[in-house]
């Protein structure tokens, strides 16, 4: 309910969700990025500007640390909760579709190119006078008009205080968690009172909007060609998941047959979970993330062992010793499902093995040496002397020898 939340062209354009390329991303990482430096604000206000650059810069080193430790973690993270869970839940509506995926694309499409030649119509409509201003809808039932611009006209109006009701609790929240500054115990009850203080009038407003929806499905002619709008959950939660808050209601005659992405419930649940299958698809690019990981591990370890050989070095063999103990717990905690830890320990013996080559040494070759076996044949020797004979000559056969591995 962010930046892809206030109007139509941050819906059409700016959504992560519909946009290629991005994945699951959610476009907030900039969001994150300054929640972390929020504490900064109270410390820099009498720094000068030199200081102010110098903590900037330190808390920015110190947050990519942290966040390059936890790069095993956030891929793990992002395997499961994003292409597993996101990506079954997507196939498994899609699978209850009656539409084909390229169906669903073509729908999309015409979706896409209708919303974006659609003008926006910021002047509020509730007067009965209507024939002159949409002289397309000359011919409808007066009273379903007139019920329709006015639940247009307040579903605007539920729209502007849900959102704005979403970031006041969202900041609390975030206060609370500890995610943000702490707003203190004043501001914190200030905040929640006038929260409390606007949410019945938003309660009210969401009753009575699904009022006129149940008047105007009495009203409603199926000739006109004009979708009915769908009822809200009057419940803040449900309300904050609800996609339909986002929709605008139809107010002109759709000519001809209507668009199916319009009137059919299955087709835009299909067109939503065909976007979060394609996100998924383009997440798989997590698998090059853990690629470059591992390669960054292994030229990383590599320099170390080399630092720590040069005699040059050794007024630096503490801190060498220590960042090579890091890299070794990174190892640890860099495994996951698409970097497996024997591709780590085998990136660490060729980093070992590269700086020795580069050093000019040779690693010794440890020898397995197989332990001597003897056969005894005194009781073919006793029975041909008995007999009189010469001593054979004794042949074993090759599949009584030993291997030797």
């Amino acid at each position: 309910m962010h930046a892809y939340g206030h109007e139509w062209s941050c819906q059409l354009v700016y959504n992560p969700c519909i946009c290629e390329g991005l994945g699951l991303s959610d476009g907030e990482g900039t969001e994150r990025l300054w929640s972390r430096f929020i504490h900064l604000i109270g410390i820099q206000r009498s720094s000068s500007r030199q200081r102010r650059l110098w903590l900037l810069d330190r808390q920015a080193a110190a947050i990519g640390l942290e966040m390059r430790a936890d790069l095993g973690d956030w891929i793990r993270r992002r395997l499961k909760r994003g292409i597993h869970e996101q990506g079954t839940a997507a196939q498994t509506t899609l699978s209850e579709c009656d539409a084909t995926i390229e169906d669903l694309r073509h729908q999309w499409a015409l979706q896409r190119h209708h919303q974006r030649l659609m003008d926006k119509v910021d002047v509020l409509y509730a007067s009965l006078n209507v024939h002159d201003k949409f002289p397309e809808l000359e011919g409808i039932n007066i009273e379903f008009v007139r019920t329709l611009l006015l639940a247009r006209d307040l579903k605007i109006n539920i729209r502007k205080r849900a959102i704005g009701s979403f970031f006041e609790w969202d900041k609390l929240d975030h206060a609370v968690g500890g995610t943000q500054q702490a707003l203190g115990m004043k501001l914190h009850q200030q905040t929640r009172k006038a929260i409390l203080k606007r949410q019945p009038a938003l309660l009210a407003a969401l009753r009575k909007f699904n009022g006129y929806c149940e008047h105007l499905e009495e009203l409603y002619e199926p000739g006109c060609g004009i979708p009915l709008p769908m009822p809200l959950p009057t419940k803040l939660n449900e309300l904050c998941n609800d996609q339909t808050l986002m929709e605008d209601i139809w107010i002109t005659p759709s000519v001809g047959e209507v668009p199916r992405w319009l009137d059919d419930q299955d087709i835009r649940d299909g067109i939503r979970a065909m976007l979060k299958r394609d996100r998924c698809i383009e997440q798989r690019r997590l698998g090059l993330e853990a690629d470059n990981l591992c390669r960054w591990f292994g030229d990383e370890l590599a320099a170390i062992e080399l630092a720590l050989q040069l005699p040059e070095n050794i007024r630096f063999s503490i801190l060498l010793r220590q960042r090579w103990e890091h890299l070794q717990h990174l190892q640890i905690r860099w495994s996951n499902p698409l970097a497996s830890s024997l591709r780590f320990e085998s990136r660490a013996k060729h980093a070992e093995s590269l700086a020795m080559r580069i050093l000019g040494a040779s690693k010794d070759t440890a020898l397995h040496w197989i332990p001597q076996t003897s056969i005894s044949c005194a009781t073919t020797l006793e029975e041909g002397e008995e007999e009189g004979e010469e001593d054979p000559e004794v042949i074993l056969h090759p599949s009584t020898l030993p291997l030797l591995t």
